[in-house]
């Protein structure tokens, strides 16, 4: 028992290491391969979130889903599973996002202390015209995992298709404040600045993009210093339109 223990985890080693290293194909043949000699059910879940994950990353979302649904069946408890299943509908361009919303909320129910299920829920209702819930949603998750960048860059991105930049803006700011080393977090909130100002720009403000600077000349007057002109603003930008998405996988 102890060897073939021994060969399936070697089995999902291999796995792994081709998998890492760009050749999917082995690394789903090698999977297939172990699945018959899973011992447990716990290492068949292990093959089957394994190979759903390879096929995501061949794209091949139907077979992802359907590994799952497998992986589901025998560990119907296991949040991950849930969130992993949702992300199987979200990244598929034929997927849909009412359907990845309810994997979503299911994978928060059961665990509802993982930040990450939050504003992927929060996200996906955004996507679904489920505005006001899916922002208070995603406050929480930034609320839970205020310095975490996968979680905060789900956050920015369901307000900023919320059309909620300025929230998305403060929460990042908060974010930098807590963690100013973080080059994630910087990126992040150097976006959701940019993106605060376009959203202003679009909704007609009249307040100047930029404080207005100073001009120093030693031959010139203190009243003649200040500039006139309001700076800079931003070129407009252009919004992520997501369409509404059905399928029937």
């Amino acid at each position: 028992m102890s060897r073939m223990l021994s060969l399936f985890d070697d089995g999902l080693a291999a796995a792994a290491h081709l998998f890492q290293t760009g050749r999917t194909t082995q690394a789903a043949a090698t999977l297939t391969q172990l699945r018959g000699g899973a011992g447990t059910t716990a290492d068949a879940v292990k093959v089957l979130r394994a190979a759903a994950a390879v096929a995501v990353t061949a794209e091949k979302y139907r077979r992802a889903r359907k590994l799952l649904r497998e992986a589901i069946t025998l560990a119907p408890t296991d949040a991950d599973l849930w969130f992993e299943m949702g992300r199987a509908f979200e990244d598929d361009p034929h997927g849909c996002d009412r359907k990845a919303a309810r994997r979503y909320k299911k994978a928060a129910q059961l665990n509802a202390n993982e930040p990450k299920h939050k504003a992927a829920l929060g996200r996906a209702m955004v996507r679904i015209n489920e505005l006001g819930s899916g922002v208070r949603i995603l406050c929480r998750a930034a609320d839970a995992a205020p310095t975490d960048p996968e979680v905060l860059g789900m956050v920015a991105e369901g307000l900023r298709e919320a059309g909620r930049a300025e929230l998305a803006f403060q929460l990042l700011s908060k974010a930098r404040f807590l963690a100013p080393a973080d080059r994630g977090i910087e990126h992040l909130w150097t976006r959701a600045k940019f993106d605060m100002l376009a959203e202003q720009q679009r909704g007609g403000r009249t307040q100047p993009a930029s404080i207005p600077m100073l001009r120093v000349f030693n031959d010139a007057p203190v009243s003649h210093k200040t500039r006139a002109d309001h700076g800079q603003a931003p070129a407009p930008h252009i919004a992520r339109l997501r369409a509404f998405r059905s399928d029937m996988g």
